[in-house]
Order: structure tokens, then sequence, then C-alpha cells
């Protein structure tokens, strides 16, 4: 996959809630941003992209989503190109909930398989949703 010019520079953080498929599933992330141009950082707050994970059999899962939602929503005031990606088996099952708590203009559902395409033209500049 060629280096998209629009992502370079820019970086990404992934947190994952859930089980040891989104762990496996969080891996794949981040290896199709870093083969897009993107960078990984554990500083959520300097993050350009920050994806979250979620799984809907792990307990607790649904409450780290949104307390981390409610902490996202406040960096991205003072971020406001920060893109915030929620995917997994939880943001599909609560995908009304999800919209509702988190900033509807940086939401979007990502399929559990995660293709290429789908996550690479989420996190390119300007593609909010």
């Amino acid at each position: 996959m060629a280096v998209s010019l629009t992502t370079v520079g820019r970086r990404y953080a992934i947190r994952t809630f859930g089980c040891q498929m989104n762990v496996h599933d969080s891996e794949r992330i981040a290896g199709l941003l870093e083969a897009d141009g993107l960078e990984a950082t554990d500083d959520v707050a300097g993050a350009d992209v920050v994806v979250l994970n979620t799984c809907c059999i792990r307990e607790n899962a649904d409450d780290k989503l949104y307390g981390t939602l409610g902490h996202l929503k406040s960096l991205k005031a003072a971020h406001p190109g920060m893109q915030v990606v929620v995917g997994g088996c939880l943001a599909q099952k609560d995908r009304d909930l999800v919209q509702q708590r988190a900033l509807t203009s940086t939401w979007c559902s990502v399929p559990t398989t995660w293709a290429p395409p789908s996550i690479c033209s989420i996190v390119r500049p300007g593609t909010d949703r």
C-alpha cells in the first residue's frame, strides 16, 4: 500500500475495550494506519486520530467506552481536527447510543473486519462523519 501524502505527519492512538480478538484487531488497525503514513502515539491528547475498538462481550467495556468518549469530547474542543473512530461489536450493537454520546461530526462505525479501504479512507483529513 502506498503512503498517502494527506496522512504523513499525522498521529494516531488506539484504545481497545474488550476481548482478545479486539486486541488482535487493534494490532491490524495499527498496521493499516502506519502503512498509510500515520505514526503511533500513546498520547491521546496529541493524536490526530483516536480509534476506539469495542467489544460487547466483556463486562464494563461499555462504561469504559462512554467514559472515554466524554473525555475525548473536551480534547476534541481543544483539537478540532481530531477524528474519533469508534468500531467493534459494541459500537455496532449500541450504534444510536454511541452516536448520541460521541461528537456526531467525528463518529463512524467501522465493520469488525476493519477492511483496509474503510479505515484508511476514514482517517484522511476532511473525512469526518
